[in-house]
C-alpha cells in the first residue's frame, strides 16, 4: 500500500511541475484574425437578477461585428426577474432572443434548448450569467478557428473580489494557477485543455456531431471530452479575459467545491486518454497528498514524500502571483495554509457525496 501511495503521489508532482515547467516558455501560437465567422452567444441563467445589469452592458460593448453575431439568452425557471430582464433586454434587439423556462432543468438541458433554438452560426459562444466579459474576448476566442482542426477554445476567468477576504484570495489563486499556469501550460504541450463553461467557445459542426452539450454537472469538461473524442482539438487564448465573483465566504466556497468535485468525477465517462483522464481526476491529488500524510503519521512512510507534492504547486503559486499583477502577495500566502485544509476536507466530502447519484444543479454566487 505504502508503494502505491509513493507511486499516485509520484504522478501527481511529475504532472503539477511538468505544467508548471512548460508555462515558464513562451506561449503558443494561439491562431489571427482572418474571416470573421458568424456567432451565436448563448447565456443560461437562473435567479441572475442582480449580475443581468452589468452581463448586458458588457454584451453590448464587444467588439465583434453585429451582422455576425446573435444572443440566445436563457431562464432556467427562475424565480426573480430574471427572465423578464432577459426578455426586455432581447426585445429591444434585432439579433437577440430570450427563453423562459418555467422549470428548473440545468444549466446543461437549458443551453441544449438555446443551441437548438439559435439560427445557423459557424461558432457557439458561451457565457456563464454572472461573468463578464472583456471588450475583446469574444473576437479572441475566435480566432482558433482558422485551424480547422480546432473544435473548441476557451478563455480565461479572473476574479474581480480577489482581496475581499482571506476565503476570496484562496480562491482568485486557485483560478490564477489553473488559468496563468496550468490552462497556459496545457495549451502549450497540446495536452488538449478543458474548456470552461464560464467562457468557451465550440465550433457548431462539432457540437452537433456529439450531438450537443453533454447532460452531466460539469457540462462544459464532459462536453470537451466528447469533443476530443471526435478527433477535433481544443485550445486555450490567455487574451481572452472575463471578470467574476470568487467565493468569500466558506459555506460559499465549500458548496462550489462540492459541485466542482463531483461535476469532474462523472465527466470520466468522456475523458480520452492520460491527460484527460488526469482532469477528470479533479481534486483527487488532494486525497492522495491525505493518505501520504495519515501514513507519514503512523510511520509507514517517511514526511519527506510530502515535500515532492508542494514542489511544483509551491512554484505555480509564485509564477500565477507574479502574473497575475496582484498587490499584497503575502496576504494571498497566507491564506494558502488554512484554506488549503479546508480545500482538503471540502474534496474529501465532496468525493464522499459523488458516489450518490444527484440531479445537476445550479451554483450561484453565493452558492
Amino acid at each position: 500500500m505504502a508503494n502505491f501511495l509513493i507511486l499516485l503521489l509520484c504522478l501527481s508532482a511529475l504532472q503539477r511541475m511538468a505544467l508548471t515547467l512548460a508555462s515558464l516558455f513562451a506561449p503558443k501560437h494561439m491562431g489571427e484574425e482572418s474571416a470573421v465567422p458568424t456567432v451565436q452567444v448563448l447565456v443560461a441563467a437562473r435567479n441572475e437578477e442582480g449580475s443581468l445589469g452589468r452581463l448586458f452592458r458588457c454584451l453590448e460593448l464587444l467588439d465583434y461585428p453585429p451582422e455576425k453575431l446573435s444572443f440566445i439568452l436563457v431562464s432556467d425557471g427562475s424565480q426573480d426577474q430574471t427572465a423578464a430582464m432577459l426578455q426586455a433586454w432581447c426585445a429591444a434587439r434585432k439579433n437577440a432572443q430570450s427563453i423562459e423556462l418555467k422549470q428548473n432543468l440545468g444549466k446543461a438541458a437549458a443551453l441544449e434548448i438555446a443551441r437548438r433554438a439559435a439560427p445557423s452560426a459557424e461558432l457557439t459562444a458561451i457565457y456563464d450569467a454572472d461573468v463578464y466579459p472583456e471588450p475583446a474576448a469574444l473576437r479572441r476566442l475566435a480566432m482558433p478557428f482558422a485551424d480547422p482542426a480546432i473544435g473548441g477554445t476557451t478563455g480565461v476567468v479572473l476574479p474581480d473580489n480577489a482581496g475581499a477576504s482571506m476565503v476570496s484570495r484562496y480562491a482568485a489563486l486557485e483560478l490564477y494557477v489553473f488559468h496563468l499556469v496550468v490552462q497556459a501550460s496545457r495549451n502549450r504541450l497540446g495536452w488538449n485543455p478543458p474548456l470552461i463553461g464560464a467562457n468557451c467557445m465550440y465550433r457548431s459542426e462539432a457540437l452537433a456531431q456529439i450531438g450537443g452539450f453533454q447532460q452531466e454537472i460539469s457540462e462544459d469538461v464532459a462536453t470537451s471530452f466528447a469533443v476530443i473524442r471526435r478527433g477535433w482539438r481544443t485550445s486555450s487564448r490567455q487574451d481572452a479575459v472575463v471578470r467574476t465573483q470568487v467565493p468569500e465566504t466558506l459555506g460559499w466556497f465549500w458548496r462550489q467545491r462540492q459541485r466542482w468535485t463531483r461535476g469532474l468525477y462523472r465527466s470520466a465517462g468522456n475523458a480520452v486518454g492520460f491527460t484527460s483522464w488526469m482532469v477528470a481526476a479533479g481534486y483527487a491529488d488532494r486525497l492522495v497528498l491525505l493518505a501520504v500524510a495519515v501514513a507519514a503519521i503512523f510511520g509507514m512512510l517517511s514526511p519527506y514524500w510530502l515535500l515532492i507534492y508542494f514542489l511544483g504547486p509551491c512554484l505555480a503559486v509564485l509564477i500565477a502571483l507574479r502574473r497575475s499583477g496582484e498587490s499584497g502577495a503575502l496576504s494571498f500566502l497566507a491564506a494558502c495554509p488554512p484554506m488549503f485544509l479546508v480545500d482538503v476536507l471540502s474534496t474529501l466530502a465532496g468525493t464522499m457525496a459523488s458516489l450518490r447519484p444527484g440531479k445537476s444543479k445550479w451554483l450561484t454566487k453565493r452558492g
